[in-house]
């Protein structure tokens, strides 16, 4: 019973999201809660929209760690540098 409405509740809180954002047919894409696609587009569509959030996470540092000395280290190619 507790499963179920904690599945309700984030079933829930999608709907208001959408109901936010205009949503109001499916299907609906979004895309690192950035870009949207309504409706069923050709594939042009999705890789472009695809390739567009792929080089802007490039250009960001994906993970920043903590280590034992307390200094961050940003990675962001692979590699990661103090």
């Amino acid at each position: 019973m507790a499963e179920s409405a904690k599945y309700k509740r984030k079933v829930q809180a999608d709907q208001h999201d959408a109901s936010q954002i205009g949503v109001q047919g499916v299907p609906f894409f979004v895309f690192n809660e950035k870009y949207a696609v309504s409706g069923a587009q050709p594939t042009d569509v999705f890789l472009d929209v695809l390739s567009k959030v792929h080089e802007e996470e490039k250009k960001q540092p994906k993970i920043q760690v903590l280590n034992n000395q307390a200094k961050t280290e940003y990675c962001d190619d692979g590699s990661c540098q103090s």
